[in-house]
């Protein structure tokens, strides 16, 4: 089963150019399967970013045939699953989404992504851009789950078809977004460049973690789309920028890429305490994200200075730094000498 679960996983993140020839095949055998007449006109697009702000699609919304496409798909994936018990598909089933994490991760990811850049791009028609990525699009290369479990059956099981009969998968190997209509079919291009961190996640610290190729691509740091600046410009990073910053995730990049130290000594922190053992400060966010609550304390030994790191429910320097020695209770942290 591995082999398959890397097979697919490598149409998500792969990087080879898009075989257009047999993209459109797929599209054609789809159209048939689901007894339709195949496009008489597939346009390809150099990114989904192109794709969904387009004025193209749009004209041909009332003639989508995504509906009888994915039914259609749908019978061809139950007449193959109908060969292994209940138990037995279940367990297979199991086991490809146990892999499949970081492909949903993807999945989502990109589905934000371009809904950030349909509401930029096309302010007054944000509706039905969106609407049709939602609801009349497949997701070609990062909809791999039912295609693994296919793909194992048809080789293990006489099934009576293919891989290469199957024109959802077929697509889903060579392309990316696809918006099937009733005369014509959009396509997307699949992406030039992907990098990732060790546990899968998109990220890239010196430019776009996935690039089309359009130059259209997403900034992401461990997982998370970021602004371009917090990759590219770090240091126009400040303090009131991720004060006002919505996204609770990306407002704590922010801190990780201006630096903690920094961000308590430049921003707008508050002074709550003072006792001998250090100085409590505490800044509240706008966005409802958990406090951030430190101790600034003093090396005896060589007087550096630095912050501790403290949960939001210290109320006093003595409880924050009893707390970083595993002591709950700050009575009972009463050293006679600190080193």
């Amino acid at each position: 089963m591995t082999n398959y679960i890397d097979k697919w996983l490598g149409f998500v993140f792969s990087e080879k150019p898009t075989d257009r020839q047999l993209a459109e095949q797929g599209i054609r055998i789809a159209y048939q399967q689901a007894g339709l007449k195949p496009p008489s006109d597939i346009v390809w697009f150099q990114s989904p970013a192109q794709l969904f702000t387009s004025s193209e699609p749009i004209k041909h919304i009332g003639s989508e045939v995504f509906d009888e496409i994915h039914t259609s798909s749908l019978r061809i994936k139950q007449s193959v699953y109908r060969h292994l018990h209940g138990t037995q598909l279940n367990r297979l089933f199991t086991s490809v989404t146990n892999h499949m994490t970081n492909v949903y991760h993807t999945r989502g990811f990109m589905t934000t992504a371009l809904t950030e850049h349909i509401k930029h791009t096309l302010p007054t028609q944000v509706e039905r851009h969106i609407d049709l990525l939602a609801h009349h699009t497949f997701d070609g290369q990062y909809s791999p789950r039912s295609f693994i479990s296919f793909d194992f059956l048809v080789n293990h099981f006489d099934v009576g078809i293919s891989l290469s009969d199957y024109g959802e998968a077929m697509v889903a190997q060579h392309a990316g977004y696809w918006i099937p209509f009733k005369d014509v079919c959009f396509i997307a291009e699949r992406c030039t460049m992907f990098h990732v961190d060790n546990r899968d996640r998109l990220h890239c610290d010196k430019g776009l973690a996935l690039e089309y190729p359009d130059g259209w691509g997403v900034y992401a740091w461990h997982g998370v789309h970021v602004p371009e600046f917090v990759i590219m410009r770090p240091k126009n990073i400040t303090p009131n920028r991720i004060m006002v910053e919505r996204n609770t995730e990306v407002a704590r990049i922010m801190i990780e890429r201006y630096g903690l130290d920094n961000f308590i000594r430049h921003g707008d922190f508050m002074f709550v305490q003072s006792d001998d053992y250090g100085d409590l400060y505490r800044i509240e966010f706008d966005n409802g994200d958990e406090p951030i609550v430190a101790v600034h304390v003093q090396d005896a030994s060589t007087d550096r200075d630095y912050f501790l790191y403290v949960p939001p429910h210290i109320r006093t320097a003595h409880q924050g730094v009893a707390w970083t020695f595993g002591y709950e209770n700050p009575t009972d942290y009463q050293p006679d000498k600190e080193t």
